[in-house]
């Protein structure tokens, strides 16, 4: 795809202008550009262009993922949006930006005159938020350059545990329940149910074959995302939260903690939140933190941000969990472990894979599936709950009220 059929689509949206775009970094599912004003009037004078094929971008068009995900994305950007149910909420907590949707288009790439090609295609418009840089990247540059104190690194975790777990709070809900519920119905039917089986599930068989209890593991493994046997309180979630989906402004450019959360296409309103979006961001951390055991001051900072996060989660979301296998804040822990455990491992072969500490990330990610096992019977028997109370850091243990 060339610039030149992104600048044709720009000049029929903003007519008399052009435009120069240049593609941005990290877009796995959809390809992501700026796109910048050269001449004209109409329009901002940067915004951000995502264009979707009915694909996954970095993989082709043999693994099939609906253009839909970006209705999702825009549907829940309007729903933060200050003309939106939930944008209220924000002013509750640290502040915080999502992009503002600009405009959605979609049909064949011809009518949207991106290409000569009639294959289905969607275009999100948004808000250019400026150069950006990832929460862990931040955190490496402030370990490495001093552009941001041990205290700004804690309140940045307390900032972004409270956002999350205002995020995935009853009351946001419960909001879009009763304000826009044609959107709950539309945000609550899985448009990646597909694409999380075959790249996080799927593979996690072969990925620890070599462990005991392996086809066990597995298994319940497999249930708890096709199958689960509770019912789990709803979230409205990002879908797939790793480090990548909170972004601060570049500290070459200016030195801001103001987070912000983007690429919501994975969203759903009745989707997994301390036991989803949480529990696999901390996967991602956990793996950074072991990844990082040989450089001190980056390792005590990506510590100290974490346990600030899970710290500030708690006191937002206040989940106590009673050790009893009908507590459903027992069960949601349960599903907490699962999922963290499966995303260790993943990550480990993924991300990781030429680390030195990619044994042990596997390592840890197994034990979590262990612990999880096949119900919360399994969780809570006395044998299990003595590991449990083993757990490093007590990592997802410490976003739950433990009574």
């Amino acid at each position: 795809m060339t610039d030149l059929n992104y600048t044709e689509y720009l000049q029929s949206v903003y007519p008399g202008t052009t435009w120069e775009t240049t593609r941005l970094t990290g877009g796995v599912v959809n390809s992501t550009h700026r796109a910048t004003r050269l001449s004209g009037s109409a329009g901002p004078a940067s915004l951000v262009l995502k264009h979707a094929r009915s694909y996954v971008e970095s993989v082709g068009p043999g693994l099939h993922f609906s253009t839909q995900r970006q209705a999702v994305e825009a549907a829940i950007l309007k729903l933060w949006d200050e003309d939106g149910p939930l944008f209220e909420s924000r002013k509750t907590v640290a502040p915080w930006k999502t992009p503002r949707l600009l405009r959605h288009d979609s049909g064949k790439e011809s009518v949207l005159k991106l290409s000569v090609s009639d294959q289905e295609a969607s275009i999100l418009l948004l808000s250019d938020l400026g150069r950006l840089v990832n929460v862990v990247e931040f955190i490496k540059t402030a370990a490495k350059d001093a552009v941001a104190t041990a205290d700004k690194i804690a309140k940045l975790g307390r900032d972004t545990g409270s956002i999350m777990a205002l995020v995935h709070s009853p009351e946001t809900v419960r909001k879009i329940q009763a304000e826009q519920p044609q959107t709950y119905e539309k945000l609550s039917v899985s448009v990646s149910k597909g694409i999380v089986w075959e790249f996080a599930v799927l593979p996690i068989k072969e990925r620890i074959k070599s462990y005991a209890n392996a086809d066990k593991l597995f298994t319940a493994t497999a249930q708890e995302y096709n199958d689960p046997e509770y019912d789990y309180r709803p979230a409205l979630s990002i879908g797939d939260f790793h480090p990548g989906s909170i972004l601060l402004s570049d500290p070459a450019v200016a030195v801001d903690l103001t987070p912000a959360l983007v690429d919501w296409e994975f969203g759903r309103a009745n989707g997994r939140g301390v036991n989803g979006d949480v529990a696999q961001f901390l996967s991602s951390m956990r793996c950074e933190i072991l990844d990082a055991q040989d450089d001190a001051a980056l390792h005590a900072l990506l510590v100290l941000y974490v346990t600030s996060f899970c710290s500030a989660y708690r006191e937002a979301a206040r989940l106590r969990v009673r050790r009893d296998v009908r507590d459903g804040n027992l069960q949601l822990l349960r599903s907490a472990f699962s999922l963290h455990g499966r995303e260790d491992v993943n990550l480990a072969h993924d991300v990781y894979h030429a680390s030195a500490r990619r044994r042990d990330m596997i390592d840890v990610g197994v034990w979590y599936l262990e612990r999880a096992g096949d119900s919360a019977e399994h969780f809570v028997s006395d044998a299990n709950w003595e590991e449990i109370k083993k757990e490093d850091r007590c990592l997802l243990q410490s976003l739950f009220i433990m009574e």
